[in-house]
């Protein structure tokens, strides 16, 4: 679902939004990459693949 939320996130207004997963997976780092290319926000996540994590979008 995370990967889901990430590109809502993207599309809201300028400024930061953040959330947290219990599973950083392959599949929301892909879709963390495409959406900052496509939409042109940066993203950062803190966390380790396959352990809890935190996804940070700043969108300009």
């Amino acid at each position: 679902m995370e990967d889901q939320i990430a590109l809502y996130l993207a599309l809201t207004e300028k400024g930061e939004s953040s959330f947290t997963t219990s599973w950083v997976t392959e599949h929301l780092l892909s879709n963390l990459w495409v959406i900052s290319r496509f939409i042109g926000v940066s993203c950062r996540v803190k966390g380790e693949k396959g352990k809890l994590g935190l996804v940070e979008m700043m969108t300009v």
